[in-house]
């Protein structure tokens, strides 16, 4: 886990610029009761209506959180974080002295030299600008350095479903592919594109009228598949166990299936601004991946057959034998089929 701070700036901009990050790293106060209660309730109104208008990340969130330890730990930052956000607005006269401790404690613990990676993306001949004034800045930095700490988190597969006034649902189904035994490859992100725009969308959006769909499969081995605005619950269900006789029976032309590796190309090599760049490259840092990992998954694309799509019908068989399920939505919808879930409750009180 990381705390991104981001900032752009012209260079003759760069005194000023931190300038600003020194201000808010270092003289943040939050004595300031009133406005600190507005930001908390600013930000548990802003969870409230993405748990009722993009409940689909709150669904993946939840679903991931079943499966790894770090789907877990995120999960915290999900669904999960409502509750605690919900508990320091209800209670925060009585907490507001534990709340400004804890941050001034936060904000000392992260903001430290050892604890620094830096990423600056310029023209090469102005690095000795901003060298000059980083150095500067960071040698403000606290020099302490802390243990390392170990969070535990459990994971414990569940199907829930969490009722809310809206009139659709959105249905969620995920499992871990890698604890199945397989590995990550370029033929699922084809996969995705052919259900995403083929199975996903006549069966979902066109069939079931739900506004759309989402597949993902993730180099974690997590892959999550789930509908948007959807006025079905158990239909949908149907149509993502019945992927595996649609991928078994998969068979379309070389022109198709050109199109569909085309498809999935474009959002490989999609083009990026200097800063998405930088991003992707500070992502690739961190995760330790490298030009021949990024080339590797970008010919098993080039190179797959058809066949190679049928073969994918045993992972998802086997990962949805053993998947689970998250739905938000209609309260009456959620309760009429109560007996698919392990739990039902209101999402605000979950």
């Amino acid at each position: 886990p990381k705390l991104t701070v981001k900032s752009k700036a012209l260079v003759n901009k760069l005194p000023e610029l931190f300038e600003l990050l020194y201000q808010i790293i270092f003289t943040s106060k939050f004595s300031d009761k009133k406005r600190l209660k507005e930001l908390i309730i600013q930000s548990k109104t802003n969870m409230e209506l993405e748990m009722l208008n993009s409940a689909q990340q709150i669904v993946a969130s939840r679903l991931y959180s079943y499966f790894t330890p770090s789907g877990a730990y995120n999960e915290q930052g999900g669904l999960a974080f409502y509750g605690f956000i919900q508990n320091l607005s209800d209670h925060f006269d009585e907490k507001y002295e534990e709340i400004c401790a804890d941050f001034t404690e936060i904000l000392k613990r992260v903001f430290t030299r050892s604890n620094l990676l830096v990423s600056v993306t310029m023209r090469d001949t102005q690095y000795n600008i901003f060298e000059s004034k980083f150095t500067e800045f960071v040698s403000n930095l606290d020099t302490a350095e802390y243990p390392a700490e170990t969070f535990p988190f459990k994971i414990n597969k569940r199907n829930e479903g969490f009722q809310s006034s809206s009139l659709v649902q959105y249905v969620g189904c995920g499992a871990n592919f890698v604890r199945k035994g397989y590995a990550y490859n370029g033929s699922l992100l084809v996969l995705s594109t052919i259900l995403r725009c083929t199975y996903f969308w006549n069966r979902i959006r066109v069939l079931g009228g739900a506004y759309g769909a989402f597949v993902k499969f993730g180099s974690d081995g997590d892959l999550y598949f789930g509908s948007y605005r959807d006025p079905n619950l158990t239909e949908t269900l149907q149509v993502y166990k019945d992927m595996v006789k649609f991928l078994k029976e998969f068979n379309v032309s070389k022109r198709e299936m050109t199109k569909y590796i085309i498809g999935t190309i474009s959002t490989l090599d999609t083009p990026l601004t200097p800063a998405g760049k930088a991003r992707a490259a500070d992502v690739a840092y961190i995760r330790n991946i490298c030009d021949a990992d990024i080339q590797n998954v970008r010919n098993e694309v080039l190179g797959i057959k058809q066949a190679d799509i049928q073969n994918l019908a045993e992972l998802i068989n086997d990962c949805l034998t053993d998947s689970a399920i998250c739905v938000v939505g209609n309260e009456a919808k959620l309760a009429k089929h109560k007996d698919i879930f392990k739990s039902l409750s209101n999402i605000f009180e979950a």
